[in-house]
């Protein structure tokens, strides 16, 4: 067979052999086909659950796809549920709202190629009534210096805020000072005057409205101190006689330590025959002299050996004047608390605890 036979025989025999392409199924309807197969999975609705009463909103119908894409699609709206409090544009999806007396929730429907979806939107009524806060309570109002107080109350529930009020009478006059946020508690006012009286009331506030006022309470800020001016006038001057040493271990009134500026004096009877002022809180034993009359002197300079002792306080920036009502001495040497006050001695020694409460 000559070789030209042969050529066209295996020239026939490649075209027999070569594929034709396979039609590939499309889905026509599914948007921007690309030529591939994309089958719909489901839908979603884009949107809020919530939408306010008399209002509009718009919502949005979202094909998912098996091949992981998405796309927004024109769907078929409409009200499944609560019909008489809204309606949606069948082609829009922009649902309008109605009047509600109170909050109330609908159903909206998106169909797309025989897919359903569905979502619950609550209308929201704008003139729900809400109750106004308890009354809080004033726990304290502390003086921090000469021009400060600050101010701690409780916290209630339902409240958006606290609203700070003041006067310097008791029974009128309170004006508005400050607000705060919600949950805070505590208030520092500041730039105040010094040796003044403040009252104070507290309100909690929401969007229902104030609360009861609290209980008002007062306190009065520390007056300016000349830290030369001594208060309590000893009857003696320059050196002691015969004295009597008071270790002092702590001096507190209710409950705080005495510092800076404060007295303490310690009495014959209506006679200063020893006096300290402090520069800091007590923290190391801190010595009380007291002098003894010198007989040979015509005036009295000083404590009668065997009388009783008392103490005072002067607290220029808060209290004032002070009897001590309690004082605790203690055996120098022992450690001992003495069952019975000691009196005036010459040359005696004992340690002292002086609290007010």
């Amino acid at each position: 067979m000559s070789s030209k036979i042969w050529s066209l025989i295996i020239m026939l025999g490649l075209l027999s052999c070569t594929s034709r392409p396979h039609s590939n199924p499309v889905d026509p309807e599914s948007p921007n086909y690309n030529g591939g197969t994309r089958n719909l999975n489901g839908l979603s609705i884009n949107g809020s659950s919530q939408v306010n009463e008399i209002s509009t909103a718009q919502y949005q119908c979202i094909a998912h796809f098996n091949d992981s894409s998405q796309e927004t699609v024109s769907a078929a709206w409409s009200v499944t549920r609560g019909g008489a409090y809204a309606e949606i544009g069948a082609s829009s999806g922009v649902l309008t709202t109605m009047e509600v007396e109170s909050n109330h929730t609908i159903d909206i429907q998106a169909v797309y190629q025989g897919e359903i979806q569905t979502k619950t939107v609550t209308i929201i009524n704008l003139n729900v009534t809400i109750d106004p806060p308890v009354a809080p309570t004033l726990n304290s109002v502390t003086v921090m210096s000469s021009s400060e107080i600050q101010l701690s109350w409780s916290n209630v529930s339902n409240e958006t805020g606290y609203k700070i009020f003041r006067s310097l009478s008791s029974t009128s006059s309170f004006t508005q000072i400050s607000t705060t946020g919600s949950d805070v508690t505590t208030y520092s006012d500041s730039g105040l005057n010094s040796g003044t009286t403040y009252y104070y009331y507290v309100k909690a506030t929401n969007d229902g409205g104030d609360s009861g006022a609290s209980t008002t309470k007062s306190a009065t800020t520390q007056a300016q101190v000349d830290p030369k001016r001594v208060y309590f006038e000893k009857v003696w001057e320059g050196y002691s006689f015969q004295a009597m040493n008071f270790a002092l271990i702590e001096a507190k009134y209710m409950g705080q330590s005495l510092g800076l500026y404060d007295e303490i004096g310690v009495f014959d009877g209506g006679i200063c025959v020893g006096m300290i002022k402090l520069n800091a809180i007590i923290t190391n034993d801190l010595n009380l002299v007291a002098s003894a009359d010198d007989k040979d002197t015509p005036e009295i300079d000083g404590f009668t050996a065997g009388h009783a002792i008392s103490f005072q306080f002067w607290m220029p920036r808060g209290a004032g004047l002070l009897n001590v009502s309690s004082v605790e001495y203690i055996d120098i040497y022992t450690g001992n608390t003495y069952s019975t006050p000691p009196v005036f001695e010459e040359k005696g020694t004992v340690k002292i605890r002086l609290n007010i409460n």
